[in-house]
């Protein structure tokens, strides 16, 4: 038996999924220890498919989802599918950078005994604004130590470990969250020992196209969804989170009336800021301060619209 698969929803993933692939067949070690690479193909409506046909590799093992069922459901798909003891969880869009990323993985668990192993998801270059800020973030993360810091993707897993936990909840079908509820999960079953946070695993996320709009919807839409499903199951978690400060349905009057009043003049707050990170000669403290804002105004607008 191999050691290792390798899991990847894919919604709308045609532009990048061959990049993906074909750097993941590159990998020292790819034939040795890899068993299968399953792709979910979560209903896409885009050239996914026809990408997936083209491709060459004996590994390959697509599963396709009729209608889009979210990141949660397409990994536990994947992983339905799984045969190996480790599951490598990485995203369509991600590319990984250098040949030994498979091999760290592989010595990690296999050789040193780590039930779960975590890399670091990095912007492309010449991103500007967002590649300072996404690689900050992914050192920040690993850099902690801590396992409800980290983001599962570009991370192995035991899988009897994830299935230990019931893999992810499919009740998070929108955008955020997820991951934090299975790293609740799966820490009821780890000690410190059973962990490695690896800043040498490294792969490359794509930002092309990013806009501070962008990630605003994503977090009026988690405000508004994942957030209050994330509450329901983790309530004390939830509360020690940065978002609960700003969650209409938490916060004390005197700040939600600030941040009501806030809110009429988003607008022109999203404007100032997307042209603030497209200058690059504008600091970055002014840059970040402009973005987080705007953040946090659209996690509170649609935690104004959830129901509890």
């Amino acid at each position: 038996m191999k050691t290792i698969d390798i899991l990847i929803p894919a919604y709308n993933a045609a532009a990048h999924l061959a990049d993906c692939l074909n750097a993941i067949q590159n990998q020292s070690g790819f034939a040795q220890w890899v068993g299968q690479v399953i792709v979910v193909d979560d209903g896409s409506s885009d050239d996914t498919q026809n990408v997936l046909q083209a491709l060459q590799c004996e590994q390959l093992v697509v599963v396709t989802h009729p209608q889009n069922r979210g990141r949660s459901a397409a990994i536990n798909t994947a992983a339905q599918h799984a045969q190996s003891p480790y599951l490598l969880l990485l995203d369509a869009d991600c590319r990984i950078a250098g040949t030994d990323w498979l091999a760290v993985f592989y010595q990690e668990a296999a050789q040193a005994g780590k039930k779960i192993v975590f890399g670091m998801t990095c912007a492309e270059s010449n991103t500007g604004f967002w590649e300072r800020y996404t690689n900050q973030v992914a050192h920040e993360r690993i850099a902690s130590g801590q396992l409800l810091k980290q983001a599962l993707t570009n991370v192995l897993i035991a899988r009897d470990l994830f299935e230990q936990a019931g893999g992810f909840s499919e009740d998070f079908t929108h955008y955020g969250f997820e991951d934090k509820d299975l790293l609740l999960r799966l820490g009821r079953f780890l000690s410190p020992a059973d962990m490695a946070f690896r800043e040498d695993l490294i792969v490359l996320h794509s930002l092309g196209g990013m806009r501070v709009a962008t990630v605003c919807n994503k977090f009026r839409e988690s405000g508004q969804y994942t957030g209050p499903v994330f509450e329901r199951r983790n309530p004390e978690a939830y509360r020690r989170l940065p978002y609960a400060r700003c969650d209409a349905r938490l916060i004390a009057w005197p700040l939600k009336l600030t941040l009501n009043v806030l809110s009429l003049f988003f607008p022109l707050l999203l404007g100032v800021s997307e042209t603030l990170v497209k200058w690059r000669g504008v600091p970055y403290a002014l840059q970040l301060l402009g973005v987080r804002v705007c953040l946090l105004l659209t996690y509170f607008q649609g935690s104004r619209k959830a129901t509890s």
